[in-house]
């Protein structure tokens, strides 16, 4: 009897002590959420003419008005109420503002002219968590600054007369809980921006305004979090489109080049962990590079993994996919509409990487599943990317 007590009181003493040693373990909690702006818009990069170009742009706007995010944020939101990550990645956090003098013509596309961010951050609020912007930058802008126009012109007939105008503004943000105090890192690159760095490397989108830069970039920030520091970067990769734009792979690994190289040439402070993370728009399963036809280069992915710049040479450590850590799983991508009843997510494009490989990691993708409550009440997903969540812990 006295043996079988000792052995109770030993369990529970392990028990204890292992709970207190996760408890006080050195780790970071962070979020990567691409919250998408509404429609599919492969038909206005591929408008071979005007006419198509503003017909592709009013078919945008209906998709991002019946995308409803106002709907969609408070399920964007939820995640980050439920996990409490220290840092969030947000990517494709949009503003679209609409002109149209009085007419009335705006209104034809009601729900489609939002502030993601202003509305992520009251919802947030409402929700009853303390969040702050930490860092970020503004990548695509519509109509470019200096050209004297409200906006980029739509047509709602042939009469030739702009009957709107439409305003779009791209981001990239980076929020952090209220204990956790955070400081933007600015690096010394070709295209420094207040908060981060624009790539040199860009997609072009020919537009009624004539060819725009479909910016990129990256912003950062060194966080504190429970004494421990850590250096957080947020991107957002060019998308592959193979048969639009053949160049579009290309542009990407030059960017995940400029990405690494950057890091590397300026390091964080030792003893802080660095982690990127976001929409890489690069899968693990991504083989296309080397690719004969096209160049030998390798894909974001394959760079990040192996340290290498997009022709394979050495540029740095290697990254850890920490999700590698975890279990297998898909990110992207639901239907454009966002109405699929089942997922159809068929790769993973967001990912969190890490410099120094964690001695663990807890991962999950959030809003992935049709049930607990991920739709919203309309049936919409709240993204057409899952949301991935991770724990990283060091000690």
């Amino acid at each position: 009897m006295n043996i079988f007590r000792s052995l109770i009181i030993s369990l529970i003493l392990i028990t204890v002590t292992a709970t207190g040693a996760l408890a006080s373990s050195e780790h970071i909690k962070v979020m990567t959420q691409n919250q998408y702006l509404g429609a599919d818009l492969t038909a206005i990069v591929v408008a071979p003419d005007d006419i198509a170009f503003n017909t592709a742009v009013i078919a945008a706007l209906q998709d991002i008005a019946a995308s409803s995010f106002k709907e969609r944020v408070r399920k964007l939101a939820n995640t980050i109420s439920n996990r409490q990550p220290h840092i969030v990645g947000l990517q494709e956090v949009y503003e679209f503002t609409c002109e149209d003098f009085g007419s009335g013509n705006c209104a034809f596309f009601e729900g489609a002219f939002n502030d993601h961010l202003s509305k992520t951050m009251d919802v947030l609020a409402e929700q009853g968590n303390d969040y702050y912007v930490a860092a970020i930058i503004e990548n695509l802008i519509l109509p470019p600054p200096g050209l004297p126009i409200p906006g980029l012109p739509v047509h709602l007939d042939a009469d030739g007369v702009p009957d709107l105008f439409i305003g779009v503004v791209d981001r990239d943000v980076i929020l952090a809980r209220k204990d956790v105090e955070t400081s933007v890192v600015n690096f010394a690159c070709a295209r420094p921006t207040p908060d981060g760095c624009h790539f040199s490397t860009v997609a072009q989108l020919s537009t009624l305004l004539g060819p725009i830069n479909i910016e990129r970039g990256f912003v950062t920030v060194d966080a504190t979090v429970d004494g421990e520091t850590y250096r957080v970067v947020n991107t957002h990769l060019e998308v592959q489109l193979p048969s639009s734009n053949p160049l579009s792979a290309t542009i990407q690994a030059a960017q995940a080049s400029e990405l690494i190289g950057t890091m590397s040439l300026q390091p964080p402070p030792a003893g802080t962990k660095l982690i990127v993370l976001g929409d890489f728009n690069s899968s693990p399963d991504d083989t296309r590079f080397p690719d004969p036809s096209t160049g030998p280069f390798y894909t974001p992915y394959q760079q990040l993994v192996n340290g290498t710049d997009l022709f394979g040479n050495p540029v740095s450590l290697a990254y850890t996919d920490t999700w590698n850590m975890s279990r297998p799983g898909d990110s992207c991508c639901q239907d454009a509409e966002l109405l699929n009843e089942q997922s159809e997510l068929y790769e993973r494009i967001d990912i969190i990487f890490a410099l120094e490989t964690p001695q663990a990691a807890q991962s999950n993708f959030l809003g992935v599943h049709p049930g607990n409550g991920n739709k919203t009440p309309s049936g919409l997903w709240p993204s057409d990317h899952g949301i991935l969540f991770g724990r990283l812990i060091y000690k």
